[in-house]
């Protein structure tokens, strides 16, 4: 089997302790015979535990314990990272949440008199290396993301007002609403749309058209902006910057 299937079955058993086969035909790109062959595959190996009508997650399996930050961040989170970090102006106080996209700004400030909040372990980090005031809030740690979520998290991040905050997704769907995985990223996601002055989406064109059980409201879309590498299909009203796109949808 493919190593690029091998690894995206094993990122989404660590999102999900269960997926079915479906889903994975859909995620894959491939056919059921080919989900199937993949499933025995990986379960030789003791990756997974094949169940009926999909797989389960092996608890303890090392790489479920992945840190984002020793991951190579990809060539379309650049190109992304590169356009969110030039909305960074000095002076600005920003939320950068949890994630690849977001982490992959960094290394692209080019202000250095600012504040960042962020609930990402790996963006403290990053951060701090680059010696720019940071801020991590409070909460339960999330280890597959190395983030922190949870009521104290979201009670924290009410009460702080930003010029400006960049934040990931799991999806988009087809009216340009925002989707999370849980409760907890679907709340953070709202409180950033509120309280920033900007709101900025990090999503490459893969993340468009899907489906998830979190939505963000319909009304809230008129505040986003969103950065791609890639326009999407559609009545999008993208423009190019740098080496990707930009959409200011108000």
């Amino acid at each position: 089997m493919k190593e690029s299937r091998k690894e995206k079955i094993m990122e989404l058993l660590a999102e999900n302790e269960i997926v079915e086969k479906p889903y994975l035909e859909k995620q894959l790109g491939v056919s059921p015979s080919t989900v199937q062959r993949d499933l025995i595959a990986m379960e030789k190996e003791g990756l997974l535990v094949r169940m009926w009508g999909g797989a389960k997650r092996v608890p303890n399996v090392s790489i479920y314990k992945r840190s984002i930050m020793q991951e190579k961040i990809a060539n379309p989170l650049k190109v992304i990272g590169e356009i969110a970090a030039s909305k960074v102006k000095e002076g600005d106080l920003i939320f950068m949440g949890a994630g690849k996209t977001t982490l992959a700004m960094v290394e692209y400030l080019t202000a250095e008199d600012i504040t960042v909040i962020t609930n990402g372990i790996p963006q403290l980090e990053a951060l701090a290396k680059r010696k720019i005031n940071v801020f991590l809030l409070c909460g339960y740690f999330k280890e597959f993301s190395r983030s922190v979520v949870g009521r104290q998290t979201v009670k924290m991040l009410e009460t702080y007002h930003f010029d400006k905050a960049f934040t990931g997704v799991r999806g988009i769907d087809k009216n340009y609403q925002l989707l999370s995985r849980d409760c907890y990223e679907h709340d953070i996601k709202k409180i950033c749309i509120r309280n920033a002055q900007e709101t900025y989406v990090l999503a490459d064109h893969s993340k468009y058209n899907r489906t998830a059980m979190f939505v963000t409201e319909r009304e809230l879309t008129h505040r986003l902006n969103y950065i791609t590498d890639f326009p999407w299909e559609g009545d999008c009203n993208f423009s190019q910057e740098m080496r990707g796109y930009v959409w200011y949808k108000r």
